[in-house]
């Protein structure tokens, strides 16, 4: 959120967790809803039509993790430049570690046992599980991660409320 408009809402009664929310639930409604624009031609010329159900639940879960995350981040580093950096290099980084950019399979050992224990892993395995196998099920490492963020993201807000 903008300062000036930070300072008008926090002007107007709105406690900085209130902001928080707002701006993390825009920016959900937003990604969810153009995930779906983009995601269901795919699906639906791809012949997984009957996929769909759960194309919506994994998609949601997915954008929610991903705005917890950069609402974290932007709790953590106030800063928004560095805030930028800081979710671009973990973006980066969490792409390579996690098999987004090269397969885990043509890394050496030591790096397939550090990408088990990679976020994007974690996310990219609850994806492929829910859509290959047509049901909604939380893997363990997607539901303690959302669970993780969330818990930090309001810990984090309730220490700043405090200050």
């Amino acid at each position: 959120v903008n300062p000036a408009v930070y300072e008008r809402l926090a002007s107007l009664g709105y406690s900085s967790l209130q902001i928080t929310l707002a701006k993390g639930a825009a920016v959900m409604l937003f990604i969810y809803a153009l995930s779906l624009f983009t995601a269901l031609p795919v699906f639906y010329t791809g012949g997984y039509a009957e996929s769909v159900p759960v194309l919506f639940s994994t998609i949601f879960v997915l954008v929610f993790f991903s705005v917890c995350f950069f609402l974290l981040i932007d709790e953590l580093i106030p800063d928004a430049e560095l805030s930028f950096i800081g979710a671009s290099f973990l973006i980066v980084a969490g792409a390579i570690l996690g098999g987004h950019l090269i397969p885990d399979m043509y890394f050496p050992d030591w790096m397939q046992r550090l990408s088990d224990f990679t976020v994007n892993s974690w996310l990219m395995t609850f994806t492929f599980t829910n859509i290959q196998e047509n049901i909604f099920q939380w893997g363990l490492g997607a539901a303690l991660c959302c669970f993780a963020l969330c818990s930090l993201l309001f810990v984090l807000e309730v220490a700043r409320r405090v200050r």
